[in-house]
């Protein structure tokens, strides 16, 4: 059993005295190590506010949710739940993270008069602040050094796990995590429950920054629980706690049931609102199969991509899927003093109790959230309501760093104790030797940003097509570009509609509205009036004018080509005959049948050829999105005649997994378009794969 002590930091020995020599006198390394991550890494991602972190995506997303916040907050009347794109659909804010918690920064910002990208700028620098100076005072608080804690601190901000989610700044806000974690601590180490309303309170904050890091961080501190309940047993722990609330005087009893009853219902408050909108939309979730595919793999702790120095460590793995995601080598300076900081606390030589919880957090959820050849103890759960909407599992690392970070606090101040004997100059090289040990991965890294010209350039072309003059009722479409991705115009459509003040079609986000086809300019916006006259129940003369007040902007005219294939997609249909399943394989016979009143010729005279491409998806995923795992092809060359029909063999592994799927099949002309996304009805058959098919 471990004894337990907290030891406040000598931070204390300086009474109240604020005077600025004696506050950088005993924080300098904080400074310097914030300086080190702000100037090495934080302005470069901002290109010094000429650029925004992030690509023409995610980035632009999070910056329409804050600033639809923005907007709701200063009194322009819009719902909260429903900002106005994927009009007229409702509760579309619920398709992705809120940014409920971490919206502040922004709308100060914003307030002041800083324009959307300038504000998104500042927004993203003080997150990544407040993580540094909430992570330094929660180690300092532990009782390490200055030098120590910033060390842990900056390994928590600026670990190259945490700046490769540049491309996803919604996951830029985590200060609240070493806050709980420290409550956690304090409630552990001095034996009382009072610290716990710190725990709810902050781990609340966390959930309503990104509901992604809540859930994580309840992993965390699970964890963390696990590691006192190993070290513990048969100790006098739950009855010292009892008895430590027991004790307590009147108003904190009130204040710890009070913290924690609220922040517990907000949080059920939060996740009740998704699960509502969710519910309306069918239920937003993700297969096992495609979570496992997110789930980190020995060698995702070996990948760093965007290091200019370690990238050539895991550059040799491929074959990995979203690898983009499974960036989780934390870096040379954080790997060795963490392993030196678990090595000195199981030895006992320095913070024993911390560093052995915060080892044993770490390898709990190492395990848990493993993949070994698609075998997973997280695969359970993946089968969970809610947990299986999470998808990009690898992201524990970021709430992962924090034991980690105290790891490294611990090995850092243990090389500092083993040099206080040294004189001056020996000091200060071992200083900046750690220095350099943790900074030069984050000086090397290659951040990933766009100019903030290039986002005006796109409002640019998009208002120089507006008409002169827009009705107050207008609902705007963009249509863009075939080769152009279909998230790019949809997002110049929402930024362009947010900052003119209307509704619009276009919408993006982590889900989607049903039957919403890509904004190509072939694709009449009436299919997404018709889907959501189609969800709502709502009249034809309701849809109809619903459509007459949408004004078009087109980027690129329809090509005659596509709207030609476009018009006779609707006209094929599909049918699976003498179907048969043996060990490895689904086998049967494709028919197309030609309902127009023109030959279906498989090979064009513009473009590449016509080709049937199939998938399986579990039955209870499939109709969510057509826009995925599509990647099989089968040449048809075929000319059907009008009212015919012609046949091809179809040999199709069966999936790994047994369960219940439904195999699915459409026709596509690579890289002009996909059949279903034409009117086309997707084929869908319903097909058990037992479970010695799978292993055999």
């Amino acid at each position: 059993m471990i004894n337990y002590s907290f030891t406040p930091p000598e931070m204390k020995s300086v009474g109240h005295k604020r005077s600025a020599l004696i506050l950088c006198r005993l924080h300098w390394p904080a400074l310097l190590f914030l300086a080190l991550g702000f100037w090495g890494y934080g302005l470069r991602a901002v290109d010094y506010f000429a650029a925004v972190p992030g690509d023409l995506g995610d980035a632009r997303f999070n910056s329409v949710i804050l600033e639809h916040l923005f907007q709701r907050v200063t009194g322009s009347g819009i719902r909260l739940w429903s900002p106005a794109f994927f009009y007229p659909f409702e509760g579309v804010l619920a398709f992705s993270d809120n940014h409920f918690g971490s919206a502040l920064p922004y709308v100060l910002l914003r307030s002041i008069g800083a324009g959307r990208e300038v504000a998104f700028d500042g927004w993203f620098l003080t997150g990544i602040t407040l993580n540094f100076v909430c992570t330094y005072a929660v180690i300092r608080r532990l009782g390490l050094s200055s030098f120590a804690a910033a060390a842990g601190a900056f390994a928590f901000a600026f670990a190259l796990p945490i700046l490769v989610q540049e491309v996803h700044a919604q996951l830029t806000y985590r200060f609240a995590i070493p806050l709980a974690y420290l409550a956690f601590f304090e409630a552990i180490l001095t034996k009382r429950l009072y610290p716990l309303w710190r725990v709810g309170f902050w781990s609340a904050v966390q959930f309503f920054c990104s509901i992604y890091l809540g859930i994580f961080l309840v992993y965390l501190l699970i964890g963390s629980f696990c590691g006192v309940m190993f070290w513990n047993r048969g100790s006098s722990m739950f009855r010292d706690f009892q008895n430590s609330i027991v004790s307590e005087v009147p108003h904190r009893k009130f204040l710890f049931i009070g913290v924690l009853a609220i922040s517990g219902a907000t949080v059920a408050w939060l996740l009740y609102s998704y699960h509502l909108i969710s519910s309306t939309y069918g239920g937003f979730k993700r297969s096992p199969d495609e979570i496992v595919s997110m789930l980190p793999r020995l060698s995702s702790y070996l990948l760093a991509d965007g290091s200019g120095l370690t990238s050539w460590i895991g550059h040799f793995i491929d074959g990995i899927p979203m690898r983009h995601e499974h960036q989780m080598f934390f870096g040379i300076g954080i790997w060795a003093l963490a392993l030196y900081g678990t090595f000195t606390a199981w030895r006992g030589k320095l913070h024993q109790d911390i560093g052995r919880l915060a080892t044993f957090a770490v390898v709990m959820l190492f395990l848990l959230t493993l993949s070994l050849g698609g075998i997973s103890l997280y695969r359970l759960l993946s089968y969970v309501p809610g947990l299986n909407a999470v998808r990009a599992v690898t992201r524990i690392g970021l709430v992962m760093i924090m034991p980690i970070a105290v790891l490294v606090a611990i090995g850092s101040q243990h090389i500092l104790n083993q040099v206080n004997a040294f004189n001056n100059v020996r000091k200060i090289a071992v200083y900046l030797i750690l220095l350099v040990l943790l900074g030069a991965e984050v000086v090397a890294y290659r951040p990933y940003n766009t100019p903030i010209a290039t986002w005006a350039a796109q409002q640019a072309v998009l208002r120089e097509k507006l008409p002169s003059q827009l009705a107050t009722d207008a609902i705007l479409y963009i249509t863009g570009k075939t080769s152009v991705p279909g998230f790019v115009t949809e997002l110049d459509g929402v930024i362009l509609a947010q900052d003119l003040g209307y509704p619009t079609l276009n919408g993006y986000s982590g889900n989607t509205p049903p039957n919403y086809l890509e904004p190509q300019p072939c694709i009449s916006y009436r299919n997404r009036i018709n889907s959501y006259a189609t969800y709502k129940g709502v009249s034809l003369d309701a849809a109809n004018a619903l459509a007459a007040r949408v004004v078009v902007i087109a980027l690129e005219a329809c090509d005659p080509v596509i709207a030609a294939l476009s018009s006779q997609a609707k006209q094929i249909s599909l049918a699976l005959e003498n179907v048969s399943l043996d060990n490895h394989e689904l086998k049967a016979n494709l028919l197309i049948h030609n309902n127009s009143e023109e030959d279906f010729n498989t090979l064009r005279s513009s473009g590449p050829p016509l080709r049937a491409s199939w998938r399986f998806m579990e039955e209870t995923l499939a109709g969510q999105d057509l826009s995925s795992k599509w990647d099989p092809r089968k040449d048809l060359a075929r000319t059907i005649a009008p009212g015919g029909s012609a046949s091809i063999d179809l040999a199709v592994p069966l999936p790994q997994m047994p369960g219940k799927y439904l195999f699915q099949v459409s026709l596509v002309q690579d890289g002009v378009a996909w059949f279903h996304d034409m009117g086309m009805k997707v084929l869908s058959v319903p097909v058990t794969v037992e479970a010695m098919r799978s292993r055999s």
